[in-house]
């Protein structure tokens, strides 16, 4: 009985670290994602205010692809309102 219950818990244990590993890098990724979508935002926000609509297009939908991969609702409202708004720009151009 001792033998098992010694078993179980190193199971566990093993079970608990590796869910551990599992979530640092999975939050490790998500920083990844957040920055690089923000950093694209900021591009895409810049090269808008200068009119060049052409060129933010792409960069907002680079970074609404990744906010919709963060499941990050708001983020993503924001960008895909933002290229909406290129594409109009385009359009009235």
């Amino acid at each position: 009985m001792r033998h098992y219950l010694r078993r179980m818990n190193r199971l566990i244990f093993a079970s608990i670290f590796i869910a551990l590993i599992y979530s640092f890098v999975v939050r490790a990724d998500q920083a990844v994602l957040s920055s690089d979508a923000s950093k694209l935002m900021q591009q895409a926000d810049e090269d808008f205010a200068k009119d060049l609509y052409t060129q933010a297009v792409p960069k907002y939908e680079q970074a609404v692809k990744l906010l919709r991969q963060q499941n990050d609702r708001k983020a993503f409202a924001d960008g895909a309102y933002k290229l909406g708004c290129a594409y109009i720009a385009i359009g009235n151009n």
